[in-house]
């Protein structure tokens, strides 16, 4: 009997002791998570005043830029009808710039409405050979002015698909520009497959380039915003990676997946999967938006 009254005594002893360090780890457990809260709280607002920040900053310099252009389009005339083409290789040196810098701020925009979750899609009945055609038209120069060839290889069955025409053609126009930007005097080639089964139907797009300088790197790294933009020397100013960053989130948005692999002497390759038939209700979600619903959830 002594021996059970103690051991109940010392039971008691510790079951008190295991509540009050159940309490204290409760309030650390709430405290730690009012800090999270507080913290994604704090990382929503800061996103939120980055992107319009970016917004409004974008939307005042696009109309100076293309009076710039515009001026520089004309003083080449005058340059031309005048007889001095040294001055004319300057201003064209000028426009050049200006279009490589607005071409910037509209993908800064296009990130902006993106991480707003202002991008919608309407999908309509498209033909695969006659978007890939038009992508390619608007890729040529590019291709030209570094002296590369563009090969395309589109399988017979690709027939058509359901999706937005406009995001459709940036994604795609996106992923060639970069190829043909970092490639000179090489191939680019563009393989259209469509794979059809039971369970899937979808369009892989395949864009290769001999861009045998390339090095390894994280490339789950390069598909997020401003990544390469922050980690470029300056004389890659028109290779900055933000339309990678970009093709990425639409493809998301479309339900479908991106990769990207390098190769050192032989080039890189990005894969796109993407359903043929794109639901107009968005099936992706911002990592933003996802952890504001779960604070709101919290």
């Amino acid at each position: 009997s002594v021996f059970l009254m103690i051991s109940n005594t010392r039971l008691q002893k510790a079951e008190g002791k295991l509540r009050d360090h159940r309490a204290k780890l409760s309030d650390l457990i709430q405290k730690t998570s009012m800090d999270l809260v507080n913290a994604r709280n704090l990382a929503t607002s800061a996103n939120t005043a980055k992107t319009r920040f970016l917004a409004n900053v974008t939307h005042d310099l696009q109309p100076p830029l293309n009076s710039i252009i515009g001026l520089g389009e004309l003083l080449k005339e005058k340059l031309s009808r005048c007889g001095l083409p040294t001055e004319r290789a300057d201003v064209d040196q000028i426009i050049e710039a200006s279009k490589q810098l607005l071409n910037l701020v509209s993908d800064i925009l296009d990130i902006s409405r993106i991480e707003e979750g202002k991008v919608e899609l309407h999908p309509i009945s498209l033909h695969v050979v006659h978007i890939v055609t038009d992508v390619l038209k608007s890729v040529q120069p590019i291709a030209d002015k570094n002296h590369n060839i563009l090969k395309t290889v589109i399988d017979e069955g690709v027939g058509t698909i359901r999706n937005d025409v406009i995001h459709f053609k940036q994604l795609l126009y996106n992923i060639l520009k970069y190829a043909c930007e970092c490639t000179e005097n090489g191939l680019v080639t563009l393989t259209v497959q469509r794979i059809q089964s039971p369970l899937d139907d979808e369009i892989v797009l395949a864009v290769r380039d001999s861009n045998t300088e390339v090095h390894p790197f994280d490339h789950s790294q390069t598909l997020k915003h401003f990544h390469r933009f922050f980690h470029s020397s300056e004389s890659e100013l028109t290779r900055r990676g933000l339309g990678l960053s970009i093709s990425r989130a639409y493809c998301e948005l479309m339900g479908g997946q991106i990769r990207l692999e390098s190769t050192p002497g032989i080039g890189t390759e990005v894969w796109i999967n993407i359903p043929a038939d794109v639901n107009s209700t968005p099936p992706f979600v911002s990592d933003k938006r996802t952890e504001k619903s779960q604070t709101m959830v919290q």
